[in-house]
């Protein structure tokens, strides 16, 4: 053997390739040494490329596995020829293209331009996309190999390896054919698929072809990968030409279709959330879509009435486009929506009661393809579902329910009684109405009303359907209206009463206060002291009670006050007899306040205004008080004023000091009364001041200046008088109301000039007096006294007197034919009110009548008219037949009794009913009358006679029938002969 030469090795081609072979191991080792080789989930996976001498004609094909994939900075690489090193591709370029890729997305890559056939797809929405790999806008070309347009992807006919890179450089998947495998294909870590061939020549693609994602890490295979004619570009991959020839199926598509469909979060199921009988609420499992916002991702609602037991095989299908409204076999879709609206769904459409249905929900991604016009489920392309794993509801059943009845606890009530309504269906819901109008008080099986009127049930079933009862009509027995005398709001003082009475006839009387019973308060009138709410409450004859309206007593809320509580008007000397300070008066009360009289100790007097003045409540009044003492020394005490209503009294404190007197008046004041001023009256009434000289030398008293209704009766010269020490000057002035002043108060100062050696001074004071012209008002003007039996023809009522002035007055006396007061004169203080009592004796025998009365009182003679209205009837009551005869009847074995019926027929009642209100029967004569049994004009009942021995039977049956206890008797007879056998 020759020696070894290394020329001579290099220069055989065998050795070439040998060294070739073993440096581009250590090279492939080391640029692959960091590659894992351990199997890692495939977000991506080579799905087949394309191979052919002209590169411009080459691509890849990709499928996206795992959902919502960032695939920025991501990049794809192949190998020289041989598997050798790594050449370098495209990286994907962070734009927002490639941040959300979904599941199942297939993109195209063709290695160089775009090839004018071909259409650019960029749009991610239909779950297919193709492009150039050299296109700047989505791709970056990131090289391994020294850059050489011919370098990086380009597919190599005797062995090449494409691999997916994440943006940290570590392995995704890869796709190579070669036989052996080159050194970088062996350096990749799983899962990677190698075709176990040493050629893929031109115009031939390497494809993997598995059913699962398994076979995309076969490894070293000719089952899961097929390099060959046949190619696929953006369809699931085909076996090779042979067998698709000899009718092999495509089972690639199952691949694809699972990958691109979405994902339960959960075992799917559909819940009814809440169903009437116009809506049905459903929820289901939600899929898994974390990137709602590109709206790929949605589902599919159906509602079948058969249970979708005839849905067909294939009603969903993968490729399809469904739409709302469409009918899949007898299922209806309700909607198609985007993931994004929530995983719940309204149903109102056509739901009838009385059917079923069933609910059903299909998940889907992707729009319709934009390529393809044809989208068999083979292709994977377009909308796909998961059809085969759906979320269902269970049956739902929309029962009609029973039509309800109701009983009632009776059908005639009194006001103010209940009636309980009741019904024994048995429902999910219970809707009563009174009147077409929903119960307040809703209820279920039951409830308990209080008004008459038409009520119904309806009820709700389960499923929502619902049925509604007949009417039934619940009426009031009548209630008679019951007088009250007085009405209205009635105002006393806390130590007044008011009476009040009803005219209206009745065997019992209840008053209440407040809705409470009074007790020891059941005769026709009552005393109300106290203030509230008051009404009498009667029986009528058919059992039911009657009441009055309300009258209000009240008393007054009087609060006065002034401030300050004092006045102090200092130190005055012997110049200055006079001064006055301001006080002011506030009402607290609820009412207005109207001041009637003032009080001062000597030397105080009011200055203004005159009594009669009113002080709204809550506001104040100034008052003006005036000091003029009539000696040297302290004046001190207390002044007191009373306000109507209820004559209320409040005070202040007042002092004041004057050192030296030269000359002073006897009082600060003249208060001449209150008066009645009678339209014929001339009141006249003096008083006379004194003015006395306490000094050492004479004074001169010049006239003084008093104006209407006050006049100076004292005769003063025009020099005026002189007064010498020691001595006292009277002067009279007289009070003298005429026109305006007979109807008001009035206050006015008079002044005395004076002058002496030492001063010259004006002595002042007050003169006070009102005078008021009486008057009263009656309530009622119109006494409506209704139905008066001829049986019981005098009643007794009430009518109030109101005096509406300030001074008091007396009602005297009540005049008029059949009118009559009862009692004695009844004073009424002003501005407060009396009831006085009044006898009626209507002076008609039957029928209507109307009766004028006059209130009578002092002073001045004051009257006011009123009237009396009201029926009298004289009810009769007759027996069909005055006597009963049962005949002769034989008495054999067991004998039946006899029934006869009797009839009472009533007149004259005018609506009012009457009742039994006693009754006796002769034995062995029976009758089925009931005691308090009433009537308005007939009444029925029988007598029976019941024999038991032999013998002649006479009997009688009594009666007493109310209101006027009118008496009528049967006479009753009967024999009973022995039997002839």
């Amino acid at each position: 053997m020759p020696p070894f030469s290394l020329a001579t090795y290099l220069t055989s081609i065998e050795g070439l390739i040998m060294i070739q072979y073993a440096m581009s191991t250590v090279v492939a080792l080391l640029l692959f040494s960091f590659s894992p080789l351990v199997l890692q989930g495939q977000e991506i996976v080579l799905s087949e490329y394309y191979n052919i001498q002209d590169v411009t004609l080459e691509w890849t094909e990709i499928v996206i596995v795992k959902d919502d994939l960032n695939a920025v900075g991501w990049m794809i690489t192949d190998a020289n020829t041989g598997q050798v090193v790594r050449q370098g591709g495209p990286r994907f370029n962070d734009i927002p293209l490639w941040r959300h890729l979904r599941a199942g997305t297939i993109i195209v890559l063709w290695h160089r331009s775009l090839p004018v056939t071909v259409t650019l797809d960029t749009n991610a929405a239909d779950g297919f996309m193709e492009m150039s790999a050299r296109d700047v806008r989505f791709f970056t070309t990131n090289y391994f190999a020294p850059p050489s347009d011919l370098a990086d992807m380009n597919i190599a006919d005797g062995g090449d390896v494409l691999e997916i890179l994440r943006a940290d450089s570590s392995h995704v998947h890869a796709l190579g054919h070669m036989k052996p495998a080159g050194p970088a294909y062996v350096a990749i870590g799983s899962p990677k698929v190698n075709f176990d061939s040493g050629n893929v020549g031109a115009g031939r693609s390497n494809r993997v072809t598995g059913r699962t994602l398994t076979a995309y890490g076969a490894d070293i295979t000719k089952d899961s990968a097929v390099g060959g004619f046949n190619d696929s570009r953006g369809l699931p991959n085909r076996f090779d030409l042979a067998r698709t020839n000899a009718g092999v199926a495509n089972i690639n598509h199952w691949f694809w279709r699972d990958t691109r469909e979405p994902q339960w979060s959960a075992s799917p199921v559909v819940t009814i959330v809440s169903r009437t009988a116009q809506k049905h609420v459903i929820e289901w499992t939600p899929i898994v879509d974390t990137y709602q916002q590109d709206s790929t991702t949605g589902y599919v609602i159906l509602r079948d009435t058969l249970n979708f037991a005839s849905f067909p095989a294939n009603g969903i299908r993968d490729g399809q486009m469904i739409s709302k409204g469409a009918r899949i076999g007898s299922a209806l879709v309700l909607d198609v929506r985007p993931s994004a609206t929530g995983n719940r769904y309204s149903d109102s459409l056509n739901l009838l009661c009385g059917g079923s249905y069933t609910y059903r929900v299909y998940g889907y991604r992707y729009r319709q393809d934009d390529q393809l016009s044809i989208t068999d489920d083979t292709t994977a392309r377009g909308r796909q579902y998961n059809e085969l794993r759906f979320a269902q509801s269970a049956l739902v059943t929309k029962p009609n329910p029973t039509k309800p009845s109701i009983q009632a606890s009776r059908l005639e009530f009194c006001f103010g009684d209940t009636v309980a309504l009741t019904t024994s269906v048995v429902a999910d819901r219970y809707d009563w109405t009174l009147n077409g109008a929903p119960l307040a008080v809703g209820g279920t099986t039951r409830v308990i009303v209080r008004e008459p009127g038409t009520y119904r049930l309806m009820i709700t079933a389960d499923g929502g359907c619902s049925a509604i009862s007949d009417p039934i009509t619940i009426t009031t027995l009548p209630a008679i209206d019951v007088d009250i005398s007085p009405r209205g709001v009635q105002t006393i003082c806390s130590t007044d009463s008011v009476v009040l009475s009803t005219s209206t006839i009745a065997p019992t009387y209840e008053w209440l206060r407040d809705g409470v019973l009074i007790g020891g308060a059941t005769n026709k009138s009552y005393t109300a002291r106290t203030p509230g709410d008051y009404q009498v409450r009667i029986a009528s004859a058919q059992g039911c009670p009657g009441i009055s309206s309300l009258v209000k007593v009240r008393i007054p809320d009087v609060r006065f006050r002034f401030s300050p509580t004092s006045l102090d008007f200092g130190v005055l000397g012997q110049c200055k007899s006079d001064t006055t300070l301001t006080i002011e008066l506030l009402n607290d009360g609820a009412v207005p306040v109207t001041l009637t009289s003032s009080s001062f100790p000597p030397g105080f007097a009011l200055v203004f205004p005159a009594p009669g003045f009113v002080v709204p409540a809550g506001t104040r009044q100034t008052l003006r008080v005036l000091f003029t003492p009539a000696t040297a020394g302290v004046s001190s005490g207390t002044a007191t004023f009373t306000v109507l209503p209820c004559n209320q009294q409040s005070t202040f404190t007042v002092r004041g000091e004057r050192t030296q007197v030269s000359a002073a008046l006897d009082r600060a004041q003249v208060n001449y009364g209150i008066f009645s001023a009678c339209p014929t009256s001339d009141i006249r009434t003096d008083s006379t001041f004194r003015i006395t000289n306490a000094g050492t030398s004479a004074i001169t008293v010049r006239v003084p200046r008093v104006d209407p209704p006050f006049y100076l009766l004292t005769s003063f010269p025009s020099n005026g008088l002189v007064v010498l020490p020691g001595e006292a000057l009277p002067v009279k002035i007289q009070y003298r109301p005429l026109g305006a002043d007979l109807d008001r108060g009035v206050i006015q100062q008079i002044a005395f000039p004076f002058t002496s050696i030492a001063c010259s001074d004006t002595l002042r004071a007050q003169l006070q007096a009102a005078s008021y012209a009486p008057r009263f008002t009656v309530d009622p003007t119109t006494i409506d006294v209704g139905i008066v039996l001829s049986c019981a023809l005098t009643l007794d009522t009430v009518i109030t007197v109101t005096n509406t002035t300030a001074v008091p007055l007396t009602v005297t006396n009540i005049v008029g034919t059949g009118l009559a007061m009862i009692g004695t004169p009844v004073v009424v203080a002003p501005q407060s009110s009396k009831s006085v009592s009044v006898q009626i004796t209507p002076v008609s025998a039957g029928g209507a009548f109307t009766l004028s009365g006059q209130v009578q009182g002092q002073p001045c003679g004051l009257s006011a008219p009123f009237t009396v209205d009201g029926q009298v009837i004289a009810p009769t009551y007759q027996l069909e037949k005055s006597a009963v005869d049962f005949g002769q009847s034989s008495l054999c074995g067991s004998v039946q009794s006899i029934t006869v019926p009797v009839y009472v027929v009533a007149k004259g009642l005018s609506g009012l009913r009457s009742r039994v209100e006693d009754f006796t029967i002769s034995a062995p004569f029976t009758t089925d009358l009931v005691l308090r049994s009433t009537l308005t004009d007939t009444l029925r009942f029988n007598v029976t006679f019941n024999p038991t021995t032999v013998g002649t039977y006479s009997g009688v049956l009594t009666m007493s029938l109310g209101p006027c206890l009118n008496a009528l008797t049967l006479t009753l007879s009967a024999e009973v002969l022995a039997s002839g056998r």
